[in-house]
């Protein structure tokens, strides 16, 4: 499992704080914050600063012997004046330092460590020093455990185990997949205008409308079922009974057609227009992580899930979000970092802090707003992957859209005492229901004490609940499901018992929703989580 910590000094409006840092893994990230706190420079640090990273890490030996500066030989991406990054308020060169030490897969002979500082000097331009440090094993005898300069001669130490110089291919080949391809969706994403136009790296335009026929039409099978696909996706999305989006036979506009009626692009709304462009471009590019700003933009919020949700299955990794919602947040993320200035204006980055009682998740949903487009009901899960779960199986029969899935931050709300809670969330809305793993470890097994004791206090409440017959959610899915969504025949299924860190090959629980995802309903419904969906 690769976790990327990366800590941050002087990037547009982050000061010297040592505390700036976050950590990159797979999954779901949300920086949340107000305008112009600082959240969209998290994102574009990956954008802007590619064509270095590019630069150092596509080097194709596996020794450090690159240049100590590089001196105005790699422009910024999308950056006209490197000024334009360095925080104008104490003009200090900018750091950036990625740490892999986290990592499972890092030997004994690699660096794990690597920093990046970028000094503007208007005597001698725009530079980029690099160093490396963070040797896994132990120092060799006489050196300091500092950053080296990555073109300094290092001498073989046949004494402590060295063949020639430090290993850098771990951090190389690690930080080719892990950064370098990624995708970077900017606000304002829906514009198809005339000529060949990007927007950061969507294609977009007649570019785009370009692409999107050649794939849909050209003799590459696998290129027509992936646009095959995005458009099945935008379907199901919608709820359209039929969809075809065709380039015009100038290749000039989108033709598309919506249950048997035919639109040209500019007739329709931004959000759908928003779905084909992102989800094409995520599609045909498939990169390592996509980092979106404003995934709610334009969007009504039964399809601000989905959209994410749908656009992560067309990221290796997963995603990085910008947001002001934090309800969204809450809903999907694994982690969500808050972002805002303090008194000098600087901007801070901390951990959010957490669940701390339901009925504040509700208010901060906007529930009462929510039930006036719509939505009915409430449905209580686990944690935050099982809300990404149950709102693809929620797809299947068309009830995604008018349910508020809310976590319950794992045990901390699954036991005798959360009373108080449930019924506070009874007082906003009579329709909530419960959906909970059973964790038995056999058919005969009593339950756990404070699930039981959770279990009876709903059923005294009036709630309908459900505790699964099998372990957990995972045993529930089907063998072609897992290979499906893993793109791996080595995977299968769960016995109904089976713990998933027991496996003999496991997943992360973080890829459920990608398996409950593949999925077919027939293979569901006539379970009890598939009856108690469809009782809801």
């Amino acid at each position: 499992m690769i976790k990327l910590k990366i800590s941050l000094k002087n990037y547009r409006g982050f000061g010297e704080q040592a505390t700036t840092f976050f950590t990159l893994e797979k999954g779901f990230l949300a920086f949340v914050g107000p305008n112009n706190s600082g959240k969209s420079s998290l994102l574009k640090l990956f954008f802007e600063l590619r064509n270095i990273f590019d630069w150092v890490f596509n080097f194709h030996g596996n020794s450090i012997i690159f240049p100590w500066k590089i001196t105005n030989q790699v422009r910024l991406n999308g950056v006209d004046d490197p000024a334009e990054i360095f925080n104008d308020i104490n003009n200090r060169p900018i750091e950036v330092i990625f740490d892999f030490s986290g990592s499972s897969g890092v030997t004994d002979f690699e660096f794990s460590k690597i920093k990046f500082v970028l000094v503007n000097d208007p005597r001698y331009g725009f530079q980029v020093e690099v160093a490396s440090m963070g040797w896994a094993g132990p120092l060799p005898v006489g050196w300091a455990d500092s950053w080296i300069p990555i073109n300094k001669p290092i001498e073989s130490n046949h004494a402590n185990g060295m063949l020639g110089g430090l290993s850098y291919k771990y951090l190389r080949d690690t930080c080719r997949e892990f950064l370098n391809q990624f995708l970077y969706v900017g606000p304002f994403r829906n514009a198809i205008t005339e000529g060949t136009a990007s927007y950061f790296d969507l294609q977009i335009g007649t570019s785009f409308i370009s692409t999107w026929n050649s794939w849909k039409t050209g003799p590459n099978k696998n290129q027509n079922k992936i646009i095959s696909k995005v458009t099945e996706d935008i379907k199901k999305i919608f709820r359209f009974n039929g969809l075809e989006i065709n380039s015009s036979q100038d290749e000039k506009s989108l033709k598309i057609i919506i249950n048997g009626k035919p639109y040209n692009s500019r007739e329709l709304g931004s959000g759908l227009m928003q779905f084909i462009i992102v989800l094409g471009n995520a599609a045909i590019k498939r990169p390592e992580f996509i980092l979106i700003d404003e995934p709610e933009l334009n969007l009504h919020p039964s399809l601000q899930i989905d959209f994410l949700t749908s656009l992560a299955s067309y990221a290796k990794q997963g995603i990085i979000m910008a947001t002001h919602s934090i309800g969204l947040a809450r809903s999907v993320s694994n982690k969500i970092i808050v972002v805002q200035k303090d008194e000098h204006e600087f901007s801070t980055i901390r951990a959010y802090e957490g669940l701390k009682n339901l009925p504040e998740f509700l208010g901060e949903m906007g529930y009462s707003a929510y039930e006036q487009i719509g939505f009915n009901r409430v449905l209580l899960v686990e944690g935050i992957t099982e809300v990404k779960v149950f709102q693809q199986l929620l797809r299947h029969i068309k009830k995604d859209h008018e349910t508020l899935i809310i976590p319950l931050g794992g045990r901390q709300f699954i036991n005798g005492e959360s009373v108080h809670e449930l019924n506070e969330l009874k007082r906003i809305t009579k329709n909530i229901y419960v959906i909970i793993d059973s964790e038995k470890n056999s058919k005969n097994e009593n339950l756990d004490k404070s699930i039981e004791e959770f279990q009876k206090m709903c059923t005294s409440l009036g709630l309908s609940i459900c505790v699964t017959e099998k372990r957990a959610t995972e045993n529930y899915f089907p063998d072609y499901a897992i290979k499906e969504a893993m793109n791996s025949d080595k995977y299968v299924s769960l016995k109904p018992y089976e713990r998933l860190r027991e496996a003999s090959l496991g997943w992360a629980k973080e890829d459920n929703w990608r398996i409950a995802r593949s999925t077919n309903w027939e293979d569901v419904k006539n379970t009890d989580i598939g009856k108690f969906l469809e009782s809801i």
